[in-house]
């Protein structure tokens, strides 16, 4: 049920790379080769705390751009087709969303900074899937890089959730 808002959150993000695609474990991945920042940005993700005020931000974010998008045919084909470098870092991420300043608008008139935004996406992309296969009962117990009350906040709110998704859904950049 909370895939779908995966491609719709990522596709905001495309130009910031693709490890939205595959959660934090693309994140650390890269940071292997991104060094000391980037083991700090993994530490961060870990860390972070959800809260449905930050989640409706960044859906308000996400939204807006996607509207942008579907009204630009330009920017539509910009966004699909990006050559840029994968980001190893939220700093990376951050420059790389301020570069376009539609998204970067966006995301300041939701009340977020760009690595705000960033950070939360990343976290709450995961959350989501995570919860997603512990509600489907593939994963038994919690991975360690996931808080146990970002999973809860996810459950406690399914259904406003699953109402912001759908409206998300409706806006789908990636379609």
């Amino acid at each position: 049920m909370f895939m779908r808002p995966v491609a719709v959150i990522s596709a905001c993000l495309l130009l910031c790379g693709g490890a939205l695609q595959t959660g934090l474990a693309a994140h650390a991945a890269a940071s292997q080769s991104a060094g000391p920042e980037a083991d700090r940005d993994a530490a961060e993700l870990r860390q972070y705390r959800l809260t449905m005020p930050k989640i409706k931000q960044m859906a308000a974010a996400t939204l807006a751009f996607a509207k942008e998008v579907e009204g630009d045919p330009a920017l539509a084909a910009k966004i699909k087709n990006d050559t840029d470098t994968e980001p190893k870092t939220l700093s990376d991420m951050s420059r790389r969303i301020d570069r376009e300043p539609r998204l970067a608008a966006a995301i300041k008139a939701a009340g977020l900074t760009s690595r705000e935004y960033s950070t939360i996406a990343l976290s709450y992309f995961q959350t989501m899937y995570v919860y997603s296969l512990k509600k489907s009962g593939a994963l038994k117990d919690l991975p360690s890089d996931i808080l146990p009350d970002n999973v809860a906040l996810i459950q406690s709110n399914e259904a406003e959730l699953t109402r912001i998704t759908q409206e998300l859904q409706a806006h789908d950049i990636n379609r």
